[in-house]
């Protein structure tokens, strides 16, 4: 369920971060643009497609023993892959948390796996040992399973349960589900990470997160492209993989900068444009 987040007095706006800490946000008044605000420093992350949000989250996330993890309350939301016994529980989750993908009664306590996990209970049998306040303690965390196989768990912190983050695909289901609508007025008062994003091999993506204010980078045609920002000047840098040089592009705002992209990615860079960019030595 989406809820939109009051605008807040100004009193209140240097808690704005704080308060949203762990959060996944949805910019109701924009495109539904989806954010993560990392508990730890307390800004915020770009979400831009399911490939890149999965990627940021795992990028924040902090590895956790498998006796630690149990500690926190399993939660649940729909996830879109195999069933095998048709519990509603999908196998690659079922394989995360260990019941049996073959059987929709694991522990065959006559109770379906997916409504033990509702209730509260273990599917596959014998009590749970949650600890409510190591739960809270790793509110809005993203953990990674170390003495498994790395599978990432996002810890709700409007509920202090963990929710699987498996694959990629997942990342988008995971938004929808637990998203929380937001202004553009409140958003603008949590800062965005200054940690690169990763947009893979989507160029386009770079665009879109500049916008946001964001900086990012992208593989595309074997070359490696970043945007940063240096002192006062907006950077385009981009680094071919199997060249000693590289080219650097510097305008003087954003805007300059958004429109270079534009005309790189159709081929209409002007010769103005040109003239900010050479080549230089790696």
């Amino acid at each position: 369920m989406l809820s939109v987040v009051a605008l807040c007095p100004s009193a209140y706006a240097a808690t704005m971060a704080e308060k949203m800490s762990g959060s996944i946000l949805l910019q109701v008044e924009s495109k539904g643009e989806g954010w993560y605000v990392n508990p730890k420093t307390k800004s915020r992350h770009f979400l831009y497609r399911a490939p890149q949000a999965y990627q940021i989250m795992r990028e924040q996330g902090i590895g956790i023993t498998n006796s630690d993890l149990q500690k926190i309350p399993l939660g649940f939301y729909a996830i879109q892959d195999v069933d095998s016994d048709r519990d509603g529980l999908s196998d690659s989750f079922e394989i995360a948390i260990g019941s049996n993908i073959s059987s929709s009664d694991t522990d065959n306590d006559g109770f379906n796996d997916l409504l033990e996990i509702i209730a509260g209970m273990n599917p596959n049998g014998g009590a749970i040992s949650i600890d409510s306040s190591f739960a809270q303690h790793n509110d809005g965390k993203i953990l990674l399973q170390v003495q498994a196989h790395g599978e990432s768990w996002w810890v709700n912190p409007a509920d202090h349960k963990r929710y699987y983050l498996g694959r990629a695909s997942d990342a988008l289901p995971l938004m929808r589900s637990f998203g929380i609508g937001i202004s553009n007025t409140n958003i603008a008062m949590i800062p965005v990470s200054p940690t690169l994003m990763n947009c893979g091999d989507d160029f386009h993506c770079l665009g879109v997160a500049l916008k946001l204010g964001q900086f990012s980078y992208a593989n595309v045609n074997g070359s490696t492209i970043t945007l940063k920002q240096s002192g006062s000047a907006y950077i385009y840098d981009s680094r071919p993989q199997s060249s000693s040089t590289k080219t650097v592009c510097s305008f003087s705002n954003k805007t300059a900068l958004l429109t270079y992209l534009d005309h790189t990615e159709t081929g209409t860079v002007t010769a103005s444009e040109s003239t900010r960019c050479s080549v230089v030595a790696r």
